[in-house]
């Protein structure tokens, strides 16, 4: 019974077997096939992903590496300009110490022929002394009068005396520092000009560049065509930036180097031209004119009769002069000064009225009796500015707050000395007399006469000449600097090199070739790689955040006086473009 029972089991599965679908026996293992052939291709997509990979993150390394390097190069520019200002503004204050100095020893030799003429009027003092005697009570003004001259004298013959030999002494020693620094700051400036130009084979800037692209985008990429690049920035740049600004004498719209340096000596010193940063502490360059007081050059004692006769006597004496920093008649630039004194002796006196007589004063004594003069380039053979024709002095100079695009060229001058040809004539003939010409034991000139007064020093030009530079402001348009980085494609790791294959055996086979794993990328030039290119711009930004405005509440041009310049990426404009594809055609 069981075994019927089974046997009618195995009767059903067979029926039933014979109705499901079932495969042929010969196309067992396709799929194993189909995977084996996939498995390539798999392999060869994943290593053009690791490729393409390599390449972008080669391509982003080299393009910082060339960010990195015409950065860098210009940071270097801005760092020289700014020296450039900070040497200038140095440059500029030892022009204003030279005039202290000048100052000091016109003053110091005024002080000795102060001392050796002031019996001079003294003697006259002595005799105006007498018509005090008159007045009450008799005899005891006058001579306590002369007592006082007699040991006044004695005293002041001394003082002035020391005085010169110390004041000149001070003011040579003050000139020698002063001229020995502007020579060292001039050359320093032209050092580091010649350094950190980028245009000097091997220098500083090629030097941090070609480092900078070894450090960010491995040891054997190389800067294309420097030389090349960094010539036209040398050739642009000095269109914009060269010594003395410009042309060294006035012509066109450029007063030249030594016009605008003068020009910014005296609006500083002098007060001229609305500079409200005058320095009240350089009044003693500026104008050393004012009465003299206090006995006994300044003193009035009389006792009037009514519609007789005055009795007594009165003395007034006044001082002349200053310095100045203007042009002579050779072109130099010359610090020059001036001083005097003139004293005036009354005594009482009786004058003719309509009617009546009346007491009045008249004049025992008006002449000059201290002067002195000196000036900065005595190695000239004779300095005439002295005795200019109308003795007034004059010069060309350009508002620094005009834009570029509207800058003019202006003139202004002044009174020579502060009127001291007016106020004392007579003084100002002897210091002419004698002081135009070197003296004997002068100061030395200092080499100033090579550079007519003033040492070179790096400006931005202003010249509205078209060849020059466009007439414009140069806050913002600086020459930009080119750097073209290359990676030779023997550097790029690619998948054979990750993988160890140092050979594909069918690479060069035309119907394997597409086996090869090695990486191939032509770039942008002949050979192939990986390149990338970048540019800079140095420019001028005064920082808002310190200084929002000028204290004059003008807003501040480009210039080499303030060291206020910085350097940006910029992007590559069409011309750069056009010359990055020149340079490509040819590495």
């Amino acid at each position: 019974m069981a075994n019927s029972r089974s046997n009618q089991q195995r009767d059903g599965a067979r029926r039933r077997w014979r109705f499901l679908p079932h495969r042929p026996r010969g196309e067992s293992g396709q799929a194993a096939i189909v995977a084996v052939l996939l498995i390539p291709a798999a392999i060869a997509g994943v290593l053009l992903v690791f490729n393409t990979g390599q390449v972008t993150a080669n391509k982003l390394k080299v393009q910082n590496a060339a960010d990195a390097a015409a950065y860098a190069a210009m940071d270097l520019q801005a760092r020289q300009m700014n020296l450039d200002a900070y040497l200038n503004r140095a440059m500029l204050t030892n022009q204003i110490v030279i005039g202290q100095a000048v100052s000091v020893i016109s003053w110091s030799r005024y002080l000795g022929n102060a001392g050796k003429h002031i019996d001079e009027p003294l003697a006259y003092l002595r005799g105006a002394s007498y018509a005090l005697d008159a007045v009450p009570p008799e005899g005891v003004f006058g001579n306590a009068l002369r007592l006082a001259l007699d040991g006044y004298e004695s005293i002041m013959k001394g003082l002035a005396l020391t005085a010169e030999g110390l004041g000149i002494g001070y003011g040579e020693a003050l000139l020698f520092s002063a001229n020995t620094q502007d020579l060292i700051y001039s050359g320093a400036s032209k050092a580091f000009a010649a350094l950190l130009d980028v245009a000097t084979p091997g220098g500083a800037v090629q030097s941090t560049v070609e480092q900078l692209v070894r450090l960010n985008a491995g040891p054997k990429a190389r800067v294309l065509a420097y030389t090349a690049t960094s010539g036209a920035y040398h050739l642009e740049i000095g269109r914009f930036v060269a010594p003395w600004g410009g042309s060294t004498d006035g012509g066109g719209n450029d007063p030249g180097g030594r016009a605008r340096m003068a020009s910014m000596v005296n609006e500083r010193v002098l007060g001229i031209g609305g500079d409200p940063n005058r320095r009240d502490d350089l009044a003693f360059i500026r104008d050393r004119g004012h009465p003299v007081g206090g006995f006994p050059w300044k003193f009035d004692i009389h006792v009037d009769i009514p519609l007789t006769v005055r009795l007594g006597a009165q003395s007034s004496t006044g001082k002349s002069g200053g310095s100045q920093l203007a042009k002579d008649a050779s072109g130099n630039y010359v610090w020059s000064g001036a001083d005097t004194a003139r004293t005036s002796i009354d005594v009482g006196s009786s004058c003719k009225g309509f009617l009546f007589r009346r007491p009045c004063w008249k004049q025992l004594y008006g002449d000059n009796w201290a002067w002195g003069g000196a000036w900065s380039l005595p190695g000239q053979s004779q300095f005439d500015y002295y005795q200019g024709g109308n003795r007034r002095w004059s010069e060309q100079y350009m508002r620094g707050s005009d834009p570029g695009d509207a800058k003019t060229l202006l003139s202004r001058g002044g009174i020579v000395y502060q009127n001291a040809w007016s106020s004392d004539r007579e003084g100002m003939s002897k210091v002419v007399r004698d002081y135009s010409g070197s003296t004997p034991g002068d100061f030395p000139g200092y080499f100033r006469g090579q550079s007519k007064g003033i040492s070179e020093y790096r400006d931005l030009r202003w010249s509205d000449n078209s060849s020059r530079r466009p007439r414009s402001d140069l806050t913002d348009s600086l020459p930009r600097f080119l750097v073209l980085v290359d990676l030779p494609v023997r550097e790029v790791r690619d998948s054979a090199t990750a993988l160890g294959i140092n050979h594909d055996p069918d690479a060069k086979n035309p119907h394997l070739g597409w086996l090869n794993m090695h990486l191939d990328t032509q770039g942008a030039g002949k050979k192939a790689g990986v390149r990338a290119a970048a540019a800079a711009q140095v420019y001028f930004r005064r920082p808002a955040e310190l200084w929002p405005r000028r204290i004059d509440g003008l807003d501040e041009r480009a210039n080499l006086f303030s060291p206020f310049w910085s350097v940006r990426l910029v992007d590559l404009r069409p011309e750069d473009r056009a010359t990055l594809l020149g340079l490509n055609a040819v590495e």
